[in-house]
């Protein structure tokens, strides 16, 4: 059964936390999540209820980027958030097929 799957797991996971980690871990709603599942019948009736207050760190991220097209058909373009908490980078090569020509 899944249930099972996912109880060990998490009980791999915890024994392998580092004791900083483990009072993280303890302070959170996480383990009585997972007594509610070791506990309740296995029927399918348990109900987990949670919330969630989603945000944003910081309001603002600053991006560089740069774009290049070598040619008619090849695009290469890079894009960097440095500025603030978030980090993040992407690069993308596009491949422009033409359309018939026209006369």
């Amino acid at each position: 059964m899944l249930w099972v799957f996912v109880l060990e797991q998490y009980d791999v996971w915890y024994d392998g936390l580092t004791p900083a980690k483990k009072v993280v871990v303890d302070n959170t709603p996480v383990p009585e999540i997972v007594e509610k599942i070791r506990n309740n019948d296995r029927n399918g009736s348990s109900v987990i209820k949670y919330g969630m207050d989603k945000q944003a760190s910081q309001m603002w991220n600053g991006l560089v980027g740069i774009q290049y097209q070598a040619n008619k058909h090849w695009q290469f373009r890079s894009e960097a958030g440095l500025i603030g908490d978030r980090k993040s980078f992407l690069f993308s090569v596009n491949y422009r097929f033409l359309g018939f020509k026209t006369k």
